[in-house]
């Protein structure tokens, strides 16, 4: 490579990363990048954590990344399109109105976050199917909303703060946008749905798991001679015999006596 095509290389290469920086800049100086990102970073660390404890599982694997990434992106440009109009209300005009009044932190929170969720009650109590709220989670309509409530009010503190550094609603276009469009497919599909009972976590329910472990205590107390068949059922926490030798023979097939003879 001569002189002159690499002089021009190095001017290429400067011009895209100095572009580069100057809008990598700009974006955290207005706090874009952590609008874009709060939501999918958030996102992945608590269904990280929730697979890895158990507490979230993927139940809809029908769709795959491909097809969940397409949903995405056409999310991404419904819901900026719809969450100008959105945080035009909220922010522009509500929250700056409130700031305006100098009300304590806490009562604009609250009042922000209670009239925002109220605008969803209609969503949630008419449109929003039976099926998409069990997806999210498995509580009544009521108890759903107020939970809503809870968390839109949360959410409401980032959002009035971001909004009073930056004097802008773009920031908050963004956030909003990648919250529905991240988070909602994710639960309104059923793509993840938590681990809520015992039956789910163990795939048995309390019942079988109790008579499980006996019946394991019981065969393992058989070797000792020394016990009568009795004595091992309430040792296990059967006092009637009659249950303790039909849960045995449910368990092994085959009376506690038999086992023992076996053994």
């Amino acid at each position: 490579m001569n002189n002159t095509n690499r002089t021009k290389r190095n001017i290429i290469i400067f011009t895209i990363f100095s572009t580069l920086c100057g809008w990598i800049g700009y974006f955290v100086d207005k706090l874009y990048l952590i609008s874009f990102l709060v939501y999918p970073v958030v996102t992945i660390i608590v269904i990280l954590l929730g697979v890895i404890t158990k507490g979230i599982r993927f139940s809809n694997m029908s769709i795959g990344l491909t097809a969940y990434f397409g949903i995405l992106f056409t999310q991404i440009t419904i819901q900026f399109i719809k969450n100008i109009f959105e945080e035009s209300v909220w922010r522009a005009y509500l929250t700056n109105q409130l700031l305006k009044l100098k009300l304590s932190d806490l009562k604009i929170y609250l009042l922000i976050g209670f009239i925002w969720r109220l605008w969803h009650l209609p969503y949630i109590m008419i449109f929003l199917s039976e099926s998409e709220i069990q997806n999210t989670l498995p509580v009544g309509r009521l108890t759903f909303f107020l939970i809503g409530t809870i968390v839109v009010t949360v959410w409401t503190i980032m959002y009035t703060e971001i909004f009073r550094i930056t004097k802008s609603v773009w920031p908050l276009v963004i956030a909003h946008t990648m919250e529905d469009a991240v988070i909602n497919p994710l639960l309104l599909l059923g793509i993840v749905s938590l681990v809520t009972g015992f039956k789910d976590c163990f795939n048995t329910t309390i019942n079988e798991y109790t008579q499980k472990v006996r019946m394991t205590r019981a065969l393992e107390l058989l070797y000792n001679d020394e016990l009568s068949i009795v004595e091992i059922a309430q040792a296990v926490g059967y006092y009637g015999d009659g249950y303790f030798q039909k849960a045995f023979k449910e368990t092994y097939g085959i009376s506690p006596a038999r086992m023992r003879k076996d053994l």
